[in-house]
């Protein structure tokens, strides 16, 4: 299951929703969703550790406002149930624009389900939308990705000589 809403919080903001149901259970989908080997971009310092420091990127997509990398800090950690990115991106000029991407994940009907809330769109910036598109686009590839990774079975270890 898939679910994505896009609604305005206020005249200011809005909030991507990405709900994804894993048939896994929720320790091995948390390890996997921290994993940034597993991430399609570059996550350079990331750990998953609270107060965790990382810049990702390059986003060539992000085109004129934006300088096509995102400073993010790991800024409240839970293990196996909550984790969350503030975000800081960039701009060629002026004051960057902060951003969150919060995740949750729970037991769900023998499986784990996460969601993930991403805020900080301005309903009138062109920019902002693109952005909130590509991360909504990243998170779906992301689980997409990891719930095939975890569906395979492992291969046995074999006893040839």
């Amino acid at each position: 299951m898939v679910y994505l809403g896009l609604s305005e919080v206020d005249e200011r903001t809005f909030v991507a929703e990405i709900v994804w149901h894993f048939e896994h259970p929720r320790v091995a989908v948390w390890e996997a969703t921290l994993n940034a080997d597993r991430w399609p971009l570059r996550a350079d310092g990331f750990s998953p550790v609270e107060g965790a420091i990382f810049t990702s990127g390059p986003f060539p997509a992000l085109g004129g406002e934006y300088l096509g990398r995102l400073d993010c800090n790991v800024s409240t950690l839970r293990p196996h149930e909550l984790c969350v990115f503030d975000v800081s991106v960039p701009r060629h000029t002026g004051s960057p624009s902060q951003w969150e991407i919060h995740t949750e994940w729970s037991d769900h009907a023998g499986g784990t389900q996460a969601i993930t809330k991403i805020r900080g769109a301005r309903p009138d910036s062109d920019s902002d939308r693109l952005l909130m598109d590509m991360l909504g686009s990243v998170i779906r590839w992301m689980y997409g990705h990891i719930d095939e990774d975890l569906g395979e079975p492992t291969a046995a270890p074999s006893n040839k000589r």
